[in-house]
C-alpha cells in the first residue's frame, strides 16, 4: 500500500478502510509505503498502530517502507516500526 501528500484527518477514511481490506483480503504480511508522503498526522499513526496490533495477533508483520526520519521516529516510538522493517 503506498501512502502519498498528507496523511491527515481527511485522509484517515480512505487510508483506513483500504488498510482494512488489504488486511482482510489478503494473507502474509502487509507493507505500507510512505515514501511520497509529506506529513502524517497522529491519527494516521494509530490507525497504523491498530493495523500492526491486528496483525500481530495474526502472526503476519506490519512494515513500513521508506517514512521520512519524522515519520520514523513517531512510528518508532509506538513500537511499529523497528530499525529492521524500515527501508
Amino acid at each position: 500500500m503506498v501512502l502519498r501528500g498528507e496523511a491527515d484527518a481527511a485522509s484517515l477514511p480512505a487510508f483506513s478502510q483500504a488498510l482494512d481490506r488489504i488486511i482482510s483480503v489478503h494473507q502474509g504480511p502487509v507493507i505500507v509505503d510512505l515514501a511520497e508522503t509529506r506529513f502524517i498526522d497522529s491519527a494516521t499513526v494509530r490507525a497504523l498502530s491498530r493495523a500492526a496490533a491486528t496483525l500481530d495477533r495474526a502472526g503476519r508483520p506490519l512494515s513500513i517502507r521508506a517514512p521520512s526520519r519524522t515519520a520514523a521516529v513517531l512510528l518508532d516510538l509506538i513500537g511499529i516500526s523497528p530499525p529492521s522493517a524500515i527501508r
